[in-house]
């Protein structure tokens, strides 16, 4: 006769089978990866019970049918924060080393993939470390007359951090609309934390899904806001990758820990910047904004530009797609500089492609990283680069956190996305898109500044590597959508 905790066993043990077959489903029906696909599938029949538990963690997107809910349903009403944009952007481009083809095919591809349109009319000036970034945010937030939105992934509240909570809380006070979103998990690398310290002074704060703050929260910790936007008055933005840290800013006493750039933008593309904002905040606190600055449409300069907002919320990776068209655009040189470089399969075999071709494919990456399991799985991908010919780069000395993209010394992508999976698929990212010689010529100046500071990472040194050091690298990779 079966007793009733052998009974309770059995039917346990059905439940969980039936979870594991059942979540093994979903992420056939859902994967478009069939390596992910098979992964989850393993994981979930082969050890259910662990398996089922990481799956609903880690495996299932919710936030792609929760974005597109608000959005359908209408509680969020874009029409009533965006000016009528010019959808028909009238484009002459004269540059010797870009191919007139080459730039239409881009743009029309970008077109297909990413709902804003391309805006001419921009000026984008780069900002080199938050030595001099920092002091131009900090001033332009001081003559904010209307409003002040700033998201970032990181928010440091000693030395700068300070400066800067301070600022916004002297806006709040003057009767600026001050909005400040941190993501939940990036926020809590300082303690105190900033959110605390701008909550206790007034300044409207909020937690882009904070781990700790419920269950359904938890379950959403691996998709993080990495979005780094200053928008004042809907005239003047400032973005890219430098979060608001003082190992960005050097003193008399202090020497800069980490080397980022950041962008000064204005013209009409600032309004798409915004309105990623907005629909951040949105996202985080279900709160309209009470008043809708000018979006200020006027010329100032010569660069063409478009925000390129990607996520998990979206339905296929748009930025991806992009990144994809401009390498196999390409037909001169690539030149490519970022912290972190974990590329997926058919983005590394697009850049293999471009070099076999005869485009010069340079990539600079810090030898010095601050997660060094990234670094480690980064290495165990260089060598089919360096084989075909793409030319690898290491810098020494202070960590590089710097991150665009060059296609012939003409389009720039910019902002806070990686070349890593993370940022790519799970990350909230913001780039912009940027069609300008002025631009071009700066970053192309400092990336062959940067790189005479740099080593080759040749074949030869990668081949010659202890096998431990392999191994360790190629274990790492493994994990690389999560790193």
């Amino acid at each position: 006769m079966i007793t009733f905790w052998e009974y309770f066993d059995m039917v346990t043990a059905s439940l969980i089978l039936i979870s594991g077959l059942f979540a093994s489903i979903h992420a056939l029906m859902t994967k478009e990866e069939s390596a992910a696909a098979l992964g989850w599938v393993a994981v979930c029949i082969g050890i259910p019970l662990v398996g089922v538990l990481l799956y609903l963690v880690f495996g299932i997107n919710r936030i792609t049918l929760l974005a597109r809910n608000w959005d359908t349903r209408g509680r969020w009403d874009a029409n009533n924060t965006k000016v009528e944009e010019n959808k028909s952007v009238f484009v002459k481009i004269v540059h010797e080393a870009f191919d007139e083809k080459t730039f239409h095919a881009l743009v029309n591809t970008s077109n297909r993939v990413c709902d804003n349109p391309l805006l001419d009319g921009c000026h984008v000036q780069p900002l080199y470390d938050g030595t001099t970034a920092y002091p131009r945010m900090l001033e332009t937030i001081d003559r904010a007359k209307q409003s002040v939105y700033l998201s970032t992934y990181i928010f440091s509240p000693r030395g700068i951090g300070e400066t800067f909570i301070r600022t916004l809380h002297a806006a709040h006070r003057r009767g600026v609309e001050v909005k400040v979103l941190i993501d939940g998990v990036g926020g809590l690398y300082s303690v105190p934390t900033a959110h605390r310290k701008l909550k206790k002074s007034g300044v409207p704060v909020a937690l882009f899904l904070p781990p700790f703050r419920s269950w359904y929260y938890t379950l959403h910790f691996n998709l993080r806001n990495h979005h780094k936007i200053l928008v004042v008055d809907g005239e003047i933005a400032f973005t890219g990758g430098m979060n608001i840290s003082d190992q960005n800013f050097a003193t008399v006493n202090k020497p800069l820990e980490v080397q980022d750039i950041h962008f000064l933008v204005e013209g009409p593309v600032v309004g798409q910047i915004q309105d990623v904002f907005l629909r951040d905040w949105y996202f985080s606190t279900r709160e309209k904004i009470r008043k809708v600055v000018y979006y200020d449409n006027t010329t100032k300069g010569e660069a063409l530009c478009r925000g390129v907002a990607a996520g998990p919320n979206m339905k296929h990776s748009n930025l991806q797609w992009m990144l994809y068209a401009a390498v196999n655009g390409a037909n001169s040189n690539i030149r490519i500089m970022t912290p972190y470089f974990i590329l997926s399969q058919d983005l590394r075999a697009a850049l293999i492609a471009a070099s076999l071709r005869g485009v010069t494919v340079e990539v600079i990456l810090p030898f010095h990283n601050n997660w060094m399991q990234v670094k480690w799985a980064s290495e165990s991908m260089l060598s089919s680069l360096a084989e075909h010919g793409v030319r690898l780069f290491y810098h020494y000395g202070v960590f590089f956190h710097s991150k665009f993209l060059l296609i012939d010394d003409f389009c720039a992508y910019i902002g806070s996305a990686n070349l890593d999976t993370r940022s790519l698929r799970l990350n909230f990212e913001f780039n912009l898109e940027v069609y300008s010689n002025a631009l071009n010529a700066d970053l192309v100046a400092h990336f062959e500044s940067v790189k005479q500071n740099c080593r080759p990472i040749t074949l030869q040194w990668l081949d010659s590597r202890p096998f431990p050091i392999k191994l360790r690298n190629s274990f790492f990779r493994l994990f690389a959508p999560y790193l």
